[in-house]
């Protein structure tokens, strides 16, 4: 019976990081850029990874997404990016948005 204790416990704290729990969330931050979300996705990933963070580069569709994973599965941040007729608009999601470092806020102001 203890084995399965440590299994529900690591199930309930990556439920709370999925990409479908962030996106139901509240974005942290929300614009437009004129840039393509291709180009958007690439500045925020180099932008991240810069400041030392693991990042994932993913095509979503016509768009991008830069998703930051945690170390027991789940993920921190993801940065979703979508085509529009004058660049992209995107949207920053944050799992713990008041603990977080503001250099993912940062590095989303510094590309759009």
């Amino acid at each position: 019976m203890k084995p399965v204790i440590p299994v529900i416990c690591l199930t309930l704290l990556t439920g709370c990081s999925s990409l479908s729990y962030l996106r139901g969330q509240e974005p942290v931050l929300d614009g437009s850029s004129s840039k393509s979300p291709a180009e958007l996705a690439q500045c925020v990933h180099d932008q991240w990874t810069h400041h030392g963070f693991t990042t994932e580069l993913v095509t979503a569709g016509a768009g991008r997404s830069v998703l930051v994973p945690r170390t027991f599965g789940g993920y921190r941040v993801v940065l979703d990016a979508t085509p529009t007729s004058q660049g992209s608009d995107f949207s920053l999601y944050e799992r713990l948005p008041h603990v977080t470092s503001v250099a993912f806020e940062n590095g989303v102001a510094f590309c759009k």
